[in-house]
């Protein structure tokens, strides 16, 4: 069951892929002006603000990232959608003002003057899916004499003005060396995940309404896949320039095929050979449920923090805890940690955790079931440490 998990979510990248190499047509004329505090004057076209760097588009280069603390002024024609740290949205054109750090604002029926560390997002109103679109593409690893782990990992993000919809996908494997008596040998365990949200809201400083839905396998904890289904609200309790803070909570179903249904499985099966011949056993294997169904609290938390430099460096942390409403006692967890640091452009040496936690997975191999152990070695609680590259364009 799990190799075959494993196929059924590599067939998805793919359909990752071509969501990242999609693109839209053109975009306005490269005539924006942008001045740096240390005198610096760049002409181009402002692609947009986020999370703390203005992407600037040239004629004679690549996209240039520059940090948003350093700019002093921006000076355009064109129309873009501003955020400010209060969560207000605002729609119009921006100048330069006379003074250094500051922005004229000419809406329709307004004239204002924005100090620039007070907004933290801009999106060209004629902007483009590409525009719209933030991904990576991440491979870490981890080599010991008695331990390896590789894991490849893939984030894209899409947002307009009412929304922004999520998707983060990871496949890991570990490799553990075990000396014995009999010789060396090696036991592998694989673990898979697929997240998709989306939040949407009327006033993005309020609640905002969140759909979840998930897959994920992971042999060390007896998952051998689950898929989830969910709805929640959601609140920004953080989000300006450099950093993010988010949270969520709602209710979500789930269906699951673990260790414990498989060996359910093979008991059913012993049973009903023994009493009642080999032919009605087959039958009651067929007729088995052996996917679990049952209903879930959730919890999830995100923080972010972008510092910039020489180097930029980003770290995100984020946490899920599911109580079961079902399953009386039964809770479920995760959280992860990442701390990223660019070496070279759109490259990040990437530093990061995983811990994954059930408190039903080793209960339910141990208890209930004499007589057919797991092959598999399984326990409450999985957790890896990798590091490696990123790709963040």
């Amino acid at each position: 069951h799990a190799m075959q998990a494993l196929t059924q979510f590599v067939g998805l990248l793919p359909a990752l892929l071509l969501i990242i190499c999609s693109s839209a047509s053109m975009a306005h004329n490269k005539s924006d002006v942008i001045t740096l505090y240390n005198g610096d004057h760049i002409t181009g076209e402002v692609k947009g603000l986020s999370a703390g760097r203005l992407q600037v588009g040239t004629d004679y280069s690549q996209d240039i990232l520059l940090e948003w603390p350093k700019v002093a002024r921006i000076d355009s024609r064109y129309n873009f959608e501003v955020r400010l740290d209060n969560a207000e949205r605002l729609y119009g054109n921006l100048s330069a003002n006379d003074k250094n750090g500051e922005l004229q604002f000419t809406s329709i029926d307004d004239v204002r003057t924005l100090d620039m560390l007070s907004v933290v997002e801009i999106r060209p109103i004629e902007e483009t899916f590409e525009d719209r679109l933030d991904y990576s593409i991440g491979a870490t690893f981890q080599l010991e004499p008695e331990l390896r782990t590789n894991q490849l990992t893939a984030e894209i993000s899409y947002e307009d003005r009412e929304s922004i919809t999520l998707a983060n996908a990871r496949l890991s494997e570990s490799v553990t060396k075990i000396s014995s008596s009999e010789g060396n040998q090696s036991e592998s365990t694989s673990a898979a995940s697929l997240k998709l949200e989306r939040q949407r809201w009327t006033n993005r400083g309020e609640l905002y309404r969140s759909i979840t839905s998930s897959y994920e396998m992971n042999e060390a904890l007896g998952n051998d896949g689950r898929v989830s289904v969910g709805a929640g609200l959601g609140r920004y309790f953080i989000d300006r320039s450099g950093m993010r803070l988010s949270a969520s909570a709602g209710i979500q179903g789930i269906i699951e095929r673990n260790a414990l249904t498989d060996q359910e499985d093979q008991l059913s099966r012993s049973i009903s050979n023994l009493s009642i011949g080999e032919s009605s056993g087959t039958f009651a294997t067929e007729d088995y449920e052996k996917w679990h169904r049952a209903a879930e609290g959730f919890i999830q938390s995100t923080w972010r923090v972008y510092e910039f430099g020489d180097n930029d460096m980003d770290i995100t942390v984020s946490g899920n805890v599911y109580p079961s409403l079902s399953d009386w006692g039964r809770i479920r967890a995760s959280a992860s940690a990442a701390v990223d640091w660019e070496v070279y452009s759109d490259v990040y040496w990437t530093l990061s955790a995983q811990a994954d936690f059930d408190s039903d997975s080793d209960a339910s191999i141990s208890g209930g079931i004499p007589g057919n152990p797991s092959d598999t070695p399984v326990s409450t609680f999985d957790y890896m440490i990798t590091m490696g590259f990123s790709w963040k364009p």
